[in-house]
């Protein structure tokens, strides 16, 4: 974007704690606009402007979800075990 002065860039996304933004290259806050819209307040000049999107969570969300996959693999092999000295003491195997 090339502004001839100091303005804000109002954006027609919605605002969400997950987004960030870089001006040339650095880290810039959004702003809120219009109650749900994000806005960034730009210096005179050209620049390069990226959004970038990390869904809030997704991180605990996937430890959480791995604990649970092994957790449910440890209960499997238990019951698995158990099960096999159940028909071997019954045989007496």
């Amino acid at each position: 974007i090339s502004l001839n002065e100091k303005k804000i860039l109002c954006l027609s996304v919605p605002y969400s704690s997950g987004w960030k933004a870089y001006v040339d290259g650095e880290e810039k806050k959004i702003l809120q606009a219009n109650t749900i819209f994000m806005a960034l307040p730009l210096e005179k000049g050209n620049h390069e402007i990226r959004l970038v999107y990390h869904t809030p969570g997704m991180t605990a969300g996937i430890i959480v979800t791995c604990i649970g996959i092994f957790s449910l693999c440890v209960l499997i092999l238990y019951k698995k075990r158990r099960n096999t000295e159940y028909y071997n003491a019954i045989t007496g195997e």
